[in-house]
């Protein structure tokens, strides 16, 4: 019996150790890690309920993060490149006793112009990041920019 419960146990272990991804799940910050591009932008202009498609505003323009949390934008068609760095944070909200706390990842990275030599503070929220595709939401001054970006 106990060698029976032994070779139970050893083809449970193997079979939960086997299934395992290697390297194991990934952070949001592992899997943003990379070059990326702008797949679609769309913009909402405030107090309207219209996207407009602005990508063209992006397309030459391409986006590194890296492991030691740098952010380098790299306009293809000028050659400007923008630095700075990036983080991300979990947020929670509260909506009340009926729907509770909603979480979601936020990226926050202030980024350098060199042509103005002002910092720009960029925050992303509603992060969705997956092996090939960010999709990100910022509210500015004026509208709110939907970002879907695809690994290069």
């Amino acid at each position: 019996m106990k060698n029976l419960i032994l070779f139970g146990l050893g083809i449970i272990s193997l079979f939960l150790f086997s299934s395992c991804k290697k390297g194991g799940f990934k952070t949001s910050s592992d899997r943003i890690m990379g070059e990326w591009y702008f797949e679609k932008v769309r913009f909402q202009e405030g107090g309207t309920f219209r996207n407009k498609n602005i990508t063209e505003e992006f397309e030459n323009i391409t986006v590194e993060f890296t492991s030691e949390f740098e952010y380098i934008e790299t306009n293809g068609t000028d050659g400007t490149v923008r630095n700075g760095t990036w983080e991300i944070n979990r947020t929670s909200t509260y909506y009340g006793d009926e729907v509770g706390n909603i979480s979601s990842e936020v990226m926050t990275f202030p980024i350098l112009d060199p042509v103005s030599g002002l910092i720009d503070f960029v925050q992303w929220e509603d992060l969705r990041i997956q092996r090939n595709r960010i999709q990100a939401i910022e509210n500015k001054t004026g509208g709110r920019f939907q970002y879907f970006l695809r690994r290069l």
